[in-house]
Parts: structure tokens; C-alpha cells; sequence
């Protein structure tokens, strides 16, 4: 249980977002320092787009134990000397992130944007794309550790996966052009064997392809928010990967018959998918609405118009 003796009596009021000729504004996040067991404090911090701080970008989830989380089961954290109720997800993710000595500068659409004001909300997703795309670094919050779920393990096999796909030995070449099943089974574990990887490692790779099923990846937004980050960085627990790593890994695996024992049909259509969608905003905005819409399908989101809004970034 989590000490809330800094909890104020005052509820915390959102000031507009004002709209001036030194262009468009947003708010950042300060999180204040403090140790474990005590409650959430932040500040808010005003600034205009052309002009931001150094300041890392928050990709989470609202949905908690598989329920999106909704006004009546909020948590609260001190903004500004004043109550604030965001989701549980995010006071988790904040307090994974918080540091103890040093402030930190975060974006986090929960606490950035006003959550009741429609008209706030429609503008400020318009600059969502840049808002992630100047980022130092994206933060991609799967939750915290759990001793049944897959996280922790998976990600420790991510960087060995990242670095077969780029194997530049003769074996790899010789993986990459052969057409004989079972050639490819034996040079496959070649190259994962010389990066420390056995190939019936059930526990690993089954925790592997088992995070496709984690809820941040069936969100509309995570296609613009990771696609556009410049650094996006995984973070399950207390474990990180780098998000292009992430990627190579999935795309090296489901070239390996040995590993495909460990795909279900969904997770191969869904990750593909995902790939597909992330090089399409990559490519940038002359992406066709309905083709992003079509790519996003399978993803869901607390609102159902939010679904058109990203897509339309």
C-alpha cells in the first residue's frame, strides 16, 4: 500500500491552452523526485512547440487488468499542489519512471491534455505526430513485471534475436538463399546458437511472441507514437530494449522454421500488421485514410472516433 500523505484537500483545475501568434502550445510534465512509497507529485509546464525543453514522450496503455480504465476507478496524484485522478496504468509507469534525486520531463496524454475538454483533446491530437517525432526518447510502458507474465523474459532474448537479423557471416547468407527446409532449420540454429540463442528454448520463445497479446499492443495510437519516434525504447518492469531491435527480432524469427512452433496465425497476421502500419507512417502523411484504417483493424481504443482521429495524423 502506497503512503498518500501528500494528498492535497484542493482538486486540480485545467487551464486553457491559449492560442497565440508564437504558435501552438502543450503541456509537459514534471515529475518530482521521491522514494517509493510516496504518492505522485508533478508540475505542469507550458510551452510552446517551437520552443520545448528536452522531454521524453510516454506510450502506455489506459486499459488495466483488461479493463479500460473509466472516471469512477481513478487513481490520484498531486498536480500542482492539487488532486489529480489519472489511470492506474499511468501512476504505475510514473512511478517506474520516477527518479529519486532528479526531476524528469515527461509528456503523457492522460495529464497533458485535458481529458473533459473535446475541443482541447481533437487539437491536441493533431500535434501528436510531432509531439512524439521530437521526443528525445519514446517510452513504450508494457506494465510491470509480473511473475506469470512474459515480459522480462522476452525482452532478454530481444537483443540476441536483434543481432542474428543482422548477422553478416557466410551462414547468414547461405540462410537467406536456401530453399531447402531442412538446410534452413540447421543454419538457423547456427546463427542463433553463435548469439548465445537455443532454438528450443521453449520458455523464452514462447514469452517472446506472447507480448503481441500484452494490451499496449492492441492500441489504435501506438502505430504513430513508435513509428514516429526518432528513440523508442521498450520498458516491461524493470527491463529495456530498444524498440528497432524489437522489430528486427520479430522479423528475423518469423523467418526461422525452427521457430515458428511458437507463432499462432493471429500473432504472425497481427505483428505483420503492425510492421506494415509502422513503415506506412514512416513514409509520412500521403498514406491513404482508409488504408491506415484497414491496417489498424485489429487495434482498439478507449474512445472509437480516437481510432479515425490517430489514423488521420
Amino acid at each position: 500500500m502506497y503512503k498518500m500523505n501528500s494528498l492535497c484537500n484542493e482538486k486540480f483545475h485545467y487551464q486553457r491552452i491559449p492560442t497565440t501568434s508564437n504558435g501552438q502550445s502543450i503541456r509537459l510534465i514534471e515529475l518530482l523526485p521521491g522514494s517509493s512509497g510516496q504518492t505522485i507529485e508533478c508540475r505542469i509546464i507550458l510551452s510552446f512547440l517551437e520552443e520545448l525543453p528536452v522531454y521524453e514522450a510516454l506510450s502506455y496503455t489506459w486499459v488495466s487488468s483488461g479493463k479500460i480504465w473509466i472516471s469512477n476507478s481513478p487513481t490520484p496524484i498531486v498536480c500542482d499542489n492539487a488532486d489529480l485522478d489519472i489511470p492506474k496504468s499511468l501512476e504505475t509507469a510514473l512511478r517506474h519512471l520516477r527518479n529519486p534525486q532528479e526531476s524528469r520531463i515527461i509528456w503523457a496524454d492522460a495529464i497533458s491534455i485535458n481529458q473533459q475538454d473535446d475541443d482541447e483533446k481533437t487539437h491536441q491530437v493533431r500535434l501528436m505526430r510531432e509531439i512524439y517525432r521530437r521526443a528525445r526518447r519514446v517510452i513504450i510502458w508494457l506494465g510491470p513485471e509480473s511473475k506469470s507474465g512474459p515480459g522480462e523474459i522476452a525482452l532478454d532474448l530481444v537483443p540476441h534475436l536483434a543481432a542474428a537479423c543482422k548477422e553478416p557471416t557466410p551462414v547468414a547468407q547461405q540462410l537467406h538463399q536456401s530453399a531447402d527446409i531442412r538446410q534452413l532449420m540447421q543454419l538457423g540454429s547456427q546463427v542463433l546458437n553463435s548469439h548465445g540463442i537455443q532454438d528450443n528454448d521453449f520458455t523464452a520463445y514462447t514469452a517472446f511472441f506472447e507480448l503481441f497479446g500484452a494490451p499496449w499492443f492492441t492500441r489504435t495510437w501506438i502505430v504513430q507514437e513508435a513509428a514516429m519516434a526518432s528513440n523508442a525504447v521498450l520498458l516491461c518492469g524493470t527491463k529495456s530494449v530498444l524498440w528497432v531491435d524489437f522489430l528486427d527480432a520479430f522479423a528475423y524469427s518469423i523467418k526461422q522454421p525452427g521457430l515458428m512452433n511458437y507463432l499462432t496465425p493471429d500473432t504472425i497476421v497481427y505483428a505483420l500488421g503492425l510492421l506494415s502500419a509502422c513503415r506506412a507512417v514512416q513514409r509520412g502523411p500521403g498514406q491513404r485514410l482508409l488504408d491506415l484504417l484497414l491496417q489498424h483493424r485489429h487495434c482498439g481504443s478507449s474512445e472509437p472516433r480516437d481510432n479515425t482521429l490517430r489514423a488521420c495524423q
